[in-house]
């Protein structure tokens, strides 16, 4: 029943699409001179008659000019307690640039996937809007398939994204990001913020390697963190360098006007789940591999979707980064009830298996 109702909110929560849309919908989309735009990558699901596409898309335009960019900057550290002149800092001055940046509304997003065009809903205050697309089974004939914004025709920029099929009973990773394949120090605050802002982002030693070992056994990723949207571009960029497997992202929602910034840097339990649970939900004939730190809540977050769902979930592997050993009260009360099969804690990367945990036998 409960899969049941929040199948129901993936769902309700876009907008379902098809490539029956009107052709005025479809011209290029409204795309100001001045504006960007991100095409986060998209995740397809299979459906009776092709494959059902979770889109998300971001406009914005960036906060260019020099006067206003200085006060800003000024403020964003101080809202931060960076220290005095880190807008001095190139690093702080490249990843602050999109909190400084205006989102844009009511923009309509065209899209064009294996040669058809797919009109999106209008953009909301965040700048971000969010569509199942209806796609025919033919559209997607390789597991990654590329996207682009169609834009005017004397508009010379390329806006590109991606399609990652989810393949019925396939293997999926669900990892989190901070201190599990990215060095973020996340339970000291002023090395955090100085690791988010102000430092190259530095990988966990060896976790790419066994993420592309799996990968290359047909495991598809999604990572998931609590920091914001905003953080994609230098997210995707670190991937890239790190050589971890391409995959979609789970981020975190955030506008200046409904919460305080230092709220996006605490990692409670219930995101976790909120995050997490609408991936398990929607493709119910693919087991996962959820990979976590213990930095934050991810073992109480990951037992409990092994409670819930516990015919999907291979295994949990949490990096240990609080110095508990596996027999701490901490993970014997968090792990009740789990087998202790189905849980491992490391503290190095190299300790994770080389092969993907196998399914077993579905609880009783």
């Amino acid at each position: 029943m409960l899969a049941n109702l929040l199948l129901a909110a993936v769902l309700a929560a876009s907008s379902a699409l098809s490539g029956a849309t009107d052709e005025a919908e479809l011209q290029p989309s409204n795309l100001a001179d001045d504006e960007e735009l991100r095409l986060f990558p998209a995740l397809a699901y299979p459906h009776t008659q092709g494959w059902e596409v979770h889109m998300r898309v971001w406009v914005f335009e960036p906060e260019l000019h020099s006067w206003w960019r200085s006060i800003a900057l000024r403020g964003l550290r101080r809202a931060l307690e960076l220290p005095q002149g880190s807008e001095g800092n190139a690093i702080f001055n490249a990843r602050a640039q999109p909190f400084l940046a205006d989102n844009e509304r009511n923009k309509r997003i065209v899209l064009e996937i294996a040669g058809e065009r797919y009109a999106l809903p209008r953009t909301g205050a965040n700048g971000h809007t969010q569509a199942t697309l209806r796609l025919p089974k033919e559209a997607l004939a390789a597991p990654l398939t590329p996207t682009r914004a169609v834009l005017r025709p004397d508009d010379p920029r390329s806006f590109a994204g991606s399609v990652l099929r989810l393949d019925a009973g396939g293997v999926s990773v669900i990892s989190d990001i901070d201190d599990t394949v990215k060095i973020s120090e996340v339970r000291d605050l002023h090395a955090l913020l100085a690791n988010t802002f102000l430092r190259p982002f530095a990988p966990v030693p060896e976790i790419a390697v066994t993420y592309r070992r799996w990968a290359d056994q047909g495991a598809a990723f999604h990572y998931v963190s609590a920091s914001p949207w905003h953080l994609y571009d230098p997210l995707r960029r670190f991937f890239a360098d790190a050589d971890l497997p391409p995959g979609s992202f789970h981020l975190k929602d955030f506008r200046w006007l409904d919460r305080s910034f230092l709220s996006l840097l605490q990692d409670p339990l219930d995101y976790k789940l909120r995050a997490i649970e609408p991936l398990l939900v929607a493709a119910p004939d693919r087991t996962v591999v959820l990979v976590g730190d213990s930095g934050e809540a991810d073992p109480e977050a990951y037992a409990e979707l092994y409670r819930r769902h516990p015919a999907q979930v291979l295994h949990i592997f949490i990096r240990d980064v609080s110095g508990e050993a596996p027999e701490a009260a901490r993970y014997v009360s968090t792990f009740d009830g789990v087998p202790p099969e189905r849980w491992t804690i490391f503290r190095d990367a190299e300790a994770l298996p080389k092969t993907l945990p196998k399914a077993a036998a579905t609880p009783s």
